[in-house]
């Protein structure tokens, strides 16, 4: 299950391709993946766990998503999607390994055939990912395995509203910058990159049923069953939980206290596994004594 969580991550960089022109569908469902947060400040949040990277036909909103973003006044989302593609050549170079090293020589032999391996069954020799870093060879793998099986970011719900919000005129916030997200990566210790590009080759040939499988988590609202998923995913991977998921839902908890002070709807937008857990925001801000109701 390691893989639904790469997943997950893989699409945080990957954010330059042309957007759907078809409107999202509305599904019906008994719960959905959001919640409404009011009681601390007068403003009031919704909180919309999203799927980064869908299948055309899996891209549904229910209708409580619907009701939430003709509410908003404005929207939220881990990243400001133009900026994220305007910064490609950032990533690229933080994922450079130095001049005169090749990724073969910073890796283990068995990280290395098995990466290899990977790449062959894409059609992708491994000279394309020679020169990276293996963060980097992580994702680029991962995109390419996903891109093979269906899914792509347009048809993700990040893009859906991030598209509509732009044509309909409603405000848009952002969680962090294109620079915290690739530092996410780039300040990986070796170990740590190399960790990751092996957690991103683990069930590599499960990846699309493992994303199938979340996706219906999501699509039935159920928080029980993503939480499950994410803390198998990161079995065994400790240090990168605390970084990719604990560490950035504390600092986002700041902002949106910061919010919930305005007298404004805002719907957040981030990835579904920010969201569950005794480290996600819905327990983080129940904590702080906030009403939260999952819609």
């Amino acid at each position: 299950m390691r893989r639904l969580v790469t997943a997950a991550l893989a699409c945080l960089l990957v954010f330059a391709l042309p957007a759907l022109a078809a409107e999202p569908v509305v599904a019906p469902a008994p719960h959905s993946f959001l919640w409404r947060v009011t009681g601390c400040g007068p403003g009031t949040l919704y909180l919309l766990g999203s799927v980064h990277l869908l299948r055309p036909d899996g891209a549904r909103l229910s209708l409580a998503m619907e009701t939430a973003y003709e509410e908003a006044d404005r929207l939220a989302f881990e990243v400001d999607i133009d900026d994220l593609m305007a910064a490609a050549p950032k990533m690229m170079a933080s994922g450079a390994l130095p001049e005169g090293t090749t990724l073969q020589q910073v890796v283990s032999r068995e990280t290395y055939a098995r990466l290899k391996k990977a790449l062959a069954s894409s059609g992708v020799p491994v000279k394309a990912v020679a020169e990276m870093k293996p963060w980097l060879a992580a994702l680029t793998v991962t995109a390419l395995e996903l891109s093979k099986m269906g899914y792509v970011e347009e048809a993700g719900i990040d893009r859906q509203l991030w598209d509509r919000a732009k044509k309909d005129g409603k405000g848009t916030l952002a969680l962090e910058t294109p620079e915290t997200q690739i530092a996410i990566f780039s300040e990986l210790t070796n170990d740590q990159d190399e960790a990751f590009l092996r957690y991103s080759l683990d069930d590599l040939d499960s990846a699309g049923e493992l994303l199938d499988e979340f996706t219906e988590a999501w699509q039935a609202g159920d928080a029980a069953r993503a939480e499950a998923l994410l803390k198998e995913g990161f079995k065994g991977y400790p240090e990168l939980y605390k970084r990719i998921v604990v560490d950035r839902n504390k600092a986002w908890l700041g902002k949106l206290e910061q919010w919930l002070a305005e007298p404004k709807t805002t719907l957040v937008v981030v990835g579904s596994l920010h969201m569950v857990g005794s480290d996600g925001l819905v327990a983080g801000l129940t904590a702080k004594g906030c009403t939260v109701e999952q819609r």
